[in-house]
């Protein structure tokens, strides 16, 4: 499980260990500051927002990029609901997403 998770400046966030609370892991890909970052409530995923416009979703095992969605401007707040739904907000209102799992 992560006990921290940090945006930074430069489109990057940083993920950190409780057993060693050393950062562990460097999500990069963001163009612009990352704004919000959450955890999935079985810890299986992250999601990251930033002022570039975009939402990230993570492979919280491996820190693998899975999926890209563009939005209509900058991304303010994420929160997991359950493990399939991600609802956002940000400078153009909210989005609510949905996700299938595989086939």
């Amino acid at each position: 499980m992560w006990s921290h998770i940090k945006g930074e400046r430069w489109g990057q966030s940083g993920l950190t260990r409780p057993a060693t609370g050393t950062e562990q892991a460097i999500l990069a890909g963001h163009t612009s500051e990352v704004t919000t970052v959450a955890v999935a409530p079985d810890g299986s995923w992250l999601a990251s927002g930033s002022r570039d416009n975009t939402i990230r979703i993570w492979d919280a095992a491996t820190g693998q990029a899975q999926a890209l969605m563009r939005l209509d401007g900058s991304v303010d707040a994420c929160a997991w609901l359950g493990t399939n739904a991600l609802v956002l907000g940000g400078s153009a209102g909210l989005y609510l997403f949905g996700f299938l799992s595989e086939l």
